[in-house]
């Protein structure tokens, strides 16, 4: 009886016809998982059927067993390979950093005007053609809001989100200072 309950729990337990997927990793490394989405457009691992076993005794594998597949080496060091990551991050620094500069020139000029919407509802612009165009203030408040967002989301990723990011792409210290 126990045996019989013991035995139908493992049944329920283990997946029938559960699906291995396999799939090259991030890391370069042979994967094999039995979540479809790490490998995404794998179709399911079809086993050939044999268990290989390797003894650490054995000097030679048996005839019927084929040879382990011989493991992979890590790639020789590629000194271009590695000035291109740090150029490619350095540029992502510069970009943001130009990007901020162009923030803090706008600002203050939209301060300066949303300033103005204390005198009513609506801001007046006289474009070069002679054109007296209106702005609502409420849209010329919110661009400003909008600047000011995206100038303390872009100082901090400078600050730190730059860096964790860089780190997790796997740059060595000092690519991006």
């Amino acid at each position: 009886m126990k045996l019989a309950l013991l035995l139908g729990l493992l049944a329920l337990g283990a997946p029938a016809g559960a699906e291995i997927y396999r799939c090259t990793g991030p890391d370069g490394e042979l994967l094999f998982t039995g979540d479809p989405s790490e490998c995404p457009g794998q179709e399911a691992h079809r086993s050939p059927g044999r268990v290989q076993s390797i003894s650490p005794s054995a000097s030679a594998p048996v005839e019927d067993e084929p040879r382990p597949a011989a493991r992979r080496r890590r790639p020789a060091y590629d000194a271009e390979a590695e000035e291109a990551r740090a150029a490619l991050w350095q540029g992502r620094k510069r970009q943001a950093e130009a990007q901020l500069r162009q923030l803090a020139e706008r600002l203050p000029v939209m301060r300066k005007v949303v300033g103005w919407c204390n005198r009513g509802d609506t801001v007046y612009h006289t474009d070069d053609l002679g054109i007296r165009r209106g702005v609502p203030c409420e849209s010329l408040q919110q661009q400003y809001a909008e600047l000011a967002r995206a100038q303390s989301e872009l100082e901090s990723y400078l600050e730190s989100g730059l860096e964790d990011e860089c780190r997790r792409a796997g740059c060595l210290p000092g690519w991006i200072r």
